[in-house]
């Protein structure tokens, strides 16, 4: 690839084809340097998905609530309320009743 952006200023014959390998090759460089920020990406997410998934968040919460002395920089437990948007078009029932189930047991 690197020779594809290099020949073309260098050699000057049958410009019209290697300009489009310069197009070609720089196409190219950028659909690998997005796929490698992706990669990048999910790598970094894994890592922290795995290091944080067994902590106990509301001993943590108990463990800062305590820290703050009454300062209320922290919020109470229950004044924390989360939505879940689920999108669902032309999905069955059983479908829907099984996201719900999951939904309530967590």
């Amino acid at each position: 690839i690197i020779v594809a952006f290099v020949k073309p200023f260098i050699l000057k014959e049958s410009m019209r084809f290697n300009v489009l390998m310069c197009v070609l090759g720089t196409f190219a460089m950028m659909l690998a340097a997005y796929s490698l920020q992706i990669g990048l990406g999910a790598m970094k997410w894994c890592r922290k998905f795995d290091a944080t998934k067994n902590k106990d968040w509301f001993r943590e919460w108990q463990r800062e609530y305590a820290k703050d002395h009454g300062r209320q920089a922290i919020r109470d437990w229950d004044d924390v309320q989360h939505f879940v948007v689920v999108t669902i078009y032309k999905e069955s029932i059983e479908y829907m009743k099984s996201v719900a189930y999951t939904l309530m047991s967590q």
